[in-house]
């Protein structure tokens, strides 16, 4: 890959979705591209127009390990599709929601028969940077309260993903900076800007 690759994670409500909003809002240099890691959810959407059409409920006939691989097949697709392509122009490109998150999601509600799947993800590119939004649960959950879409989560849950963020991260195979997320998010996004500078890439 001639550009460099960062991606943002974390639990819902760390404000990473939020952040990468602010950086391509604020980005003047053609060579940056900030963009979510999923832009078309290819399969999913088959599977959705499929019940729309035949009048049925997937979830009611699929198991959510299923639902889980069409999300990794979602990212593997969209990366290599319209992700790499940039990277080999010499783009840089910052993305959220990336490996990281799928094998996560996949250890923590997935059953053992699909934790093979994860393996898919092997064949994307290592980013450069990952920056982990760190926050206290009781702060994410305050934040997707106060969404106007409303998206039902728990602290429990959200506690399980974090757990399991901070037991794979020492795994991964390049360099991961953590963020305290608990910040007024002006003050995340100067953060962000800085760990992003300091690998040379300029928003």
């Amino acid at each position: 890959m001639k550009g460099k690759l960062i991606v943002l994670f974390g639990i819902d409500g760390s404000g990473k979705t939020s952040v990468l909003s602010m950086l391509n809002e604020n980005s003047t240099n053609r060579d940056t591209v900030c963009l979510p890691s999923v832009s078309e959810a290819v399969f999913t959407n088959q599977l959705q127009n499929a019940e729309e059409s035949l009048g049925f409920a997937a979830r009611n006939y699929f198991s959510s390990g299923f639902t889980m691989t069409l999300h990794i097949n979602n990212l593997v697709f969209n990366v290599l599709k319209n992700i790499l392509p940039l990277l080999n122009e010499g783009k840089n490109v910052i993305l959220d929601r990336y490996t990281l998150c799928r094998r996560i999601f996949l250890e923590c509600f997935a059953s053992e028969d699909y934790l093979g799947m994860s393996k898919m993800l092997d064949c994307l590119p290592v980013p450069d940077l990952g920056i982990y939004f760190d926050i206290n649960v009781d702060t994410a959950i305050a934040r997707i309260s106060s969404r106007e879409e409303k998206f039902h989560e728990t602290p429990k849950r959200l506690t399980r993903l974090q757990d399991k963020y901070n037991t794979l991260i020492p795994y991964e195979k390049y360099k991961i900076t953590r963020l305290d997320a608990d910040q007024h998010i002006n003050k995340v996004y100067s953060d962000v800007l800085s760990f992003i500078n300091e690998e040379g890439v300029i928003i």
